[in-house]
């Protein structure tokens, strides 16, 4: 079978064009080495992951899971979170599972969360939660295990948990500290934007940044706030908007949302389409 890294030229200069604004350096130096290996299609699927091309991150990094070695763990994963964000959860967990069994056990948790991420998009919400717990007590960072849990508890009906919930997680996640004192609030706008009600893959959740001048460039500190998530400069009635998502669940939108309201002047929302 042909390698696209080698075969396809043209997409292949796009995705390249995408790793000089999302890898690090190091990585790009890395790949012009070993352009024609295994390793260059999980660089490639991600790069094209990163700037929020899903069909074209799938296919290499499909590739690379044909090819095996060393970075078939990344693609496990990657293809877990499309899967998930394209509404295959099905297939989305599955990909969870097979990384978890492969990922080191100091971040085994990731695979862990995935799992619960794609048992809560998929509306099983009892498997979810008890999901996030397992992935809280493998290393998963505690508050934001604790918000996807009252996401759950939101779905099942069981909001007087969940805002307690809600409470006790704020204080722990620095970049939500400012809702101290305006959790219900909080816990509104949580429970606005989640899926409860809503057909799986029916809709996506987006952070919109802008409007911004059609010139501008976007400085590094916005640049690391986002920079595991897909992000896309796209044009809407007549003005230009930097796009970041789709995102599994409203508590990943609404961290980044609030860590980019610190970091810009510009107006940022969250949006579903």
């Amino acid at each position: 079978m042909d390698n696209p890294a080698v075969g396809k030229p043209g997409r292949r200069s796009r995705a390249m064009k995408r790793l000089l604004r999302f890898i690090p350096i190091v990585i790009i130096l890395s790949l012009a080495q070993s352009a024609f290996t295994s390793s260059s299609n999980v660089y490639l699927g991600e790069a094209f992951y990163m700037s929020g091309d899903l069909a074209e991150a799938e296919e290499y990094l499909s590739r690379a899971l044909e090819d095996g070695g060393p970075g078939s763990v990344r693609a496990l994963y990657l293809l877990g979170r499309i899967s998930l964000l394209t509404g295959d959860f099905r297939q989305s967990k599955e990909f969870f599972e097979r990384a978890e069994e492969k990922l080191p056990d100091n971040v085994k948790w990731k695979g862990i969360l995935g799992i619960g991420d794609a048992l809560y998009s998929g509306g099983y919400y009892p498997e979810a939660t008890r999901r996030y717990r397992e992935a809280k007590h493998a290393g998963a960072p505690e508050g934001i295990v604790e918000l996807k849990i009252a996401l759950s508890e939101i779905a099942m009906d069981k909001h007087d948990s969940a805002l307690a919930r809600v409470k006790a997680a704020l204080p722990g996640i620095p970049i939500l500290t400012a809702w101290i004192g305006r959790e219900e609030d909080f816990f509104a706008s949580l429970a606005l934007q989640g899926f409860e009600g809503k057909i799986p893959g029916e809709e996506q959740l987006y952070v919109l940044l802008g409007p911004i001048p059609p010139k501008y460039k976007l400085p590094a500190r916005i640049r690391e706030a986002a920079a595991q998530v897909p992000g896309s400069r796209i044009k809407e009635g007549g003005r230009i908007y930097f796009r970041y998502g789709p995102f599994a669940d409203p508590v990943e939108g609404m961290l980044l949302s609030e860590n980019l309201r610190g970091l810009t002047s510009y107006e940022v929302r969250m949006i579903r389409k």
